[in-house]
Formats: C-alpha cells, structure tokens, sequence
C-alpha cells in the first residue's frame, strides 16, 4: 500500500523524504500495525532508492505517481504541492495540471494550504447523468479500494453522483458526472463528519 507512496517520494526527490513530511505521513496513521508498516518501508526507502537510482520513469509512470493517492496532498503548502508538479502556483494560489489523461486541481485555502483535490477523468469522457459509472475502477486508478470506505451517498436511480468517506485517513470522497458531456470528477476533502 506504501510502496507507490514510497516510489512516489523517491520521484521527487530527496528534498521532500529528508524534510521528515514521510514520517509526519506515517504519523498521521491512526491505525498502529499501518503506523508500524509504514516505518518500516521507510527504513528500507533509502536502499531502495539506492537500487532504483538509474530508473528512467515514463512519462505515465510519472502521471501515476502524481495522482495516486490524492488526498495526500491536503493540508501541504501549495508551493510544496507545486513543486512536486513542477509548476507554480497561479495567482489565486491554486495548483492546476494537465496531462492527456488528467486534469488536477489542488485548491489552496487562505493559509496556502491544499484544502481540497479534484482529479477529472479526461479519457473517461464524455460521461452522462443518466448513466451509472463505475467507481471502484476510478479509485483504483487512484490507488484507493472503495473497500476500505463507506458509502454514504448516492444520487439514485441515475447514480451519477456518489460520496464516500475514509474512516482511516480522515477525509470525505465525491465521484460524480459533474455535467452530461464532461469528464468524471473525483473530488477529496477533509470535510470528514
């Protein structure tokens, strides 16, 4: 479960895994045995990195390791966020990406914190409202199992809209057909009840 993370932080380099933001993440695990599982991959980290050093990744390897796990990105500084991407903030303090499959938005609040994430599903286009879709496929291409989420709401008899909540990791999940012709949207927020 950690491993991609793990890959992740080794993507961007050493800046983000020596800034102690890994451990703060295996921190923020509740949970004791995934506290220690995450420890544990940590220590092993930097020879993996070690091994890895001359991977040359793809470009939908690089994409890949962007969105997985999205939600992670809540609550980081936006310019940290950023930087990840590549890109800078534009001037609302927001951080937008696209790729031929993608668009991520990284909304920043007052505190220049990510507050909220919104993945649109491109090659999932066009969708409609009167379809249902199926979520589990678009979590799993997060890196998410709707298993370990409770469904608290959907929109019926169309289904186009539904919203789930992570016990675990604390944050609220929408998956909708925003419009008909538009791509579906996976949206997280900490907005947990």
């Amino acid at each position: 479960m950690h491993k991609i993370f793990l890959l992740f932080l080794f993507f961007i380099g050493n800046s983000v895994a020596d800034s102690n933001m890994s451990s703060k993440i295996c921190n923020a695990y509740q949970d004791g045995s995934a506290k220690d599982k995450c420890f544990k991959e940590l220590e092993n980290f930097s020879y993996q990195k070690e091994k890895s050093k001359s991977k040359k990744y793809t470009k939908a390897e690089y994409i890949k390791m962007l969105i997985t796990k999205p939600y992670r990105y809540i609550g980081m500084q936006n310019k940290r966020a950023a930087s990840i991407f590549n890109i800078q903030p534009n001037q609302a303090g927001n951080v937008i990406f696209d790729s031929d499959n993608y668009h991520i938005l990284l909304e920043s609040s007052n505190e220049n914190k990510i507050s909220y994430v919104a993945v649109d599903f491109k090659e999932k286009s066009p969708c409609s409202r009167s379809k249902p879709f199926n979520t589990n496929m678009l979590y799993r291409e997060l890196d998410i199992d709707t298993k370990e989420m409770n469904l608290i709401k959907t929109r019926a008899p169309t289904y186009y809209f539904y919203a789930y909540i992570d016990p675990l990791n604390k944050f609220k999940t929408t998956a909708t057909c925003i419009y008909d012709g538009g791509p579906i949207s996976v949206s997280f927020s900490k907005n947990y009840p």
